[in-house]
This record gives C-alpha cells, sequence and structure tokens, in this order.
C-alpha cells in the first residue's frame, strides 16, 4: 500500500487507482448485458483520502463513471470554505487561542479546485458531502448560514456537480437543531440558485414563521453570527468550551431580545411556538455555559434544568446529539450539562448505564400535553 501511495500520489491515488478498476468492471457488465444503462461508482475523499493525489510517479485520474465525494469534516464552519485555512486536521481550538487571525491557504478550499480539475480531465462528477450542525448538540448555537452561499458559489465555479447537505440525523419534524427550520429553508433556496440574496430569503422566512417577533429574532441570529465571525473557528463535532462566548451582559440582552419577542406574538400561538422553540437554543448556551439561571451558584438550577428538559421534549425535539434522548434516572444527573444529557459522554463515569434507558417520547408527550 505504501507502494502503491507513493506511485500514484498519496492513499487517495490508491483509492482511484481501485475503484477505477470497479468502474471499468461495472461498464463492460452493463454494455455486455443492459446497453445504454449508466452506472456512476461513488467512492469518498475523506479524512485519510481527502486530499487530492500530487506529487505522483503516474498520474491516475478518475474514469468518466466515477463520482469522487469530497468531505468538509476537517473545516472550519465560521468562515467560507474557499478562504478559511484553520482545519481540524490542525486542531480548531489551538487556531481558536494561538492562530485567530493568522491568514493561511485553505486545504479545503484547495482539494475542491485540485479534485475538480482532476475530475474533468475524464468526465469524472465531482460531490461534496458537506456538513450544516453540530453533531455533538445539535441545539447548539452554530452561527454558519453566513457561509452557505459563498461555498455553493466556489462549488459551482469550480467543476462541483452535486452536493449533501448532512444536518439532523434524528428526529421526524426536523426539530432538533438551532434554527433547524430557517437552515433547511435557505439550504433549498441556495441549492437551487447559489447566486440568490440569502439575506432576503432569511427575511422572508423571518416574517412568514415568527410574524411580529421577525425583527428581534433576526437580532439574535444577526448577534450570534458577528461572535461567531470575530470570535471562532468552529467545528461540526465541537464541545461547549470551543463554542461562541457571550459575556453576562450580552447573555441577559439576547435573553430580554426574547422576552420582548414573545411579548409580540403573546396573541399568535402558532408564532409563539416558533419563537420558543427557537429559544431553547439559546438556554441551551446558557446551561451548558453554566450562565445566569444554570449558575452553579443559582439555588434554582436543578429546577432549570428539569424545566429545560420538559421544555425541549414537548418542543418536539427527538435528540440533542448522537443518543436518543434518555430521562437520567438519579437527581444528581440534573446539575450536569445538556450537552452531557445529549451523549452521556461526560458522565459516564459517574452513572449506572444499566439504568439509562431511552425515554418513550410519544408517552412522555402524551402524559404532559395540555388539557
Amino acid at each position: 500500500c505504501l507502494a502503491s501511495d507513493k506511485k500514484y500520489g498519496g492513499p487517495s491515488g490508491t483509492n482511484i487507482r481501485f475503484i477505477n478498476q470497479v468502474a471499468e468492471a461495472v461498464e463492460e457488465w452493463i454494455g455486455a448485458n443492459q446497453p445504454g444503462r449508466v452506472i456512476s461508482i461513488a467512492t469518498f475523499a475523506y479524512l485519510y483520502s481527502e486530499d487530492a493525489p500530487k506529487d505522483a510517479e503516474e498520474v491516475i485520474v478518475p474514469r468518466g463513471n466515477v463520482i469522487i465525494r469530497l468531505c468538509s469534516i476537517n473545516s472550519c464552519f465560521s468562515h467560507p470554505q474557499e478562504t478559511c485555512g484553520s482545519s481540524r486536521r490542525g486542531g480548531l481550538l489551538e487556531d481558536n487561542i494561538f492562530n485567530r487571525f493568522e491568514e493561511r491557504p485553505s486545504p479545503f478550499g484547495r482539494n475542491v479546485i485540485e479534485w475538480g480539475k482532476l475530475c474533468a480531465t475524464e468526465g469524472a462528477k465531482l460531490y461534496i458531502w458537506d456538513y450544516t450542525t453540530n453533531f455533538n448538540f445539535y441545539p447548539a448555537i452554530f452561527p454558519n448560514m453566513q457561509t452557505f452561499a459563498d461555498n455553493f458559489q466556489f462549488y459551482t465555479e469550480n467543476s462541483v456537480r452535486g452536493t449533501f447537505q448532512q444536518g439532523y440525523n434524528e428526529g421526524k419534524g426536523g426539530k432538533n437543531g438551532e434554527f433547524a427550520e430557517l437552515r433547511v429553508y435557505l439550504l433549498a433556496k441556495l441549492l437551487w440558485n447559489p447566486y440568490l440574496n440569502a439575506e432576503h430569503i432569511i427575511n422572508e422566512f423571518m416574517e412568514a414563521y415568527y410574524g411580529a417577533a421577525a425583527p428581534q429574532i433576526k437580532e439574535f441570529l444577526d448577534a450570534s453570527t458577528r461572535k461567531g465571525i470575530d470570535t471562532i473557528h468552529q467545528s461540526a463535532f465541537g464541545r461547549p468550551e470551543q463554542w461562541i462566548y457571550f459575556t453576562p451582559v450580552e447573555l441577559r440582552n439576547l435573553k430580554k431580545l426574547f422576552d420582548r419577542a414573545e411579548e409580540n406574538v403573546a396573541d399568535d400561538p402558532a408564532a409563539l411556538a416558533n419563537v420558543k422553540l427557537t429559544r431553547i437554543a439559546l438556554r441551551c448556551y446558557e446551561a451548558n455555559m453554566m450562565q445566569g439561571d444554570f449558575s452553579l451558584c443559582n439555588p434554582f438550577r436543578l429546577k432549570n434544568s428539569k424545566e429545560l428538559f420538559h421544555d425541549i421534549v414537548m418542543s418536539g425535539i427527538d435528540a440533542m446529539g448522537g443518543m436518543p434522548i434518555v430521562e437520567p434516572y438519579d437527581t444528581y444527573i440534573w446539575l450536569h450539562r445538556p450537552f452531557d444529557w445529549a451523549g452521556m459522554g461526560a458522565w459516564i463515569d459517574f452513572i449506572d448505564m444499566g439504568k439509562v434507558v431511552p425515554l418513550d417520547l410519544a408517552a412522555y408527550r402524551a402524559e404532559h400535553a395540555a388539557p
């Protein structure tokens, strides 16, 4: 394998050599048995095979019936993929601390360009597997919508033929993530035409979905977006210590925004429910950062955690992370953060896993439904 990697310019070159043989065999079989039918063979440019082959002893390119699916998993999602040089491979947390203002070429941007040229040689297709949420904690404030149009335009201009936008893995109503409904609406519009005005699309959605509360919710989105752009490189697998940080004053002002938003739609049940659903992201942020109502010094922290858990389930959210929602079986578990409820990774050593079972969401909602 090492000899092949050297010959073909890296693991991705070795992978292309293998995939080309599969693609050729399939093409021959189709020609003999189902003439006229076209089948493409897809492979990933992912992790070890992410970089396009280079410095090869023998140049190898994907056959015309091959799809290369390049994954953006190592990218920063606060800034456009074409230009942001921060990479998960180099340590996003380290970049947040030491290299925030250092300008570096984008490894993913380079790969889009290089794979695009390579695929164009014999007519292979380049697809992008992209990520649109924090998979460790879906309700996390994840300011990345400002990058969608830039990224899609970059794809369009570099021979990308298709893209898969991976978001919230669980749930039937799309309610798991922060701004889930807006995010999907914006993605759908820009995937049809990446040159549309994203700000116009966002405002259009806000007015229809939040009604009279639209100005306050838009102000919250703008504030978190500015904070994300200015202060962090964010990963699709970030932990609370890697998220954006609001000062106590900023957090208090954001909470007041939601108070005004709820007041403005008090007589509009649908819009009020939408505002409260969106507010869960800020409440989860506050709880994960142990600020304000969830401070270690707050005597009502236990009560507030239980209320937050209840509201998360009753809002229609089916999952907060990679595991089903579970009902913590012991009081002390409520002292942990929602991030820990979502994955149990941080408190796994302190619980009896035999007692932890997925919550029956339907039964819980039926039991607590308003009469």
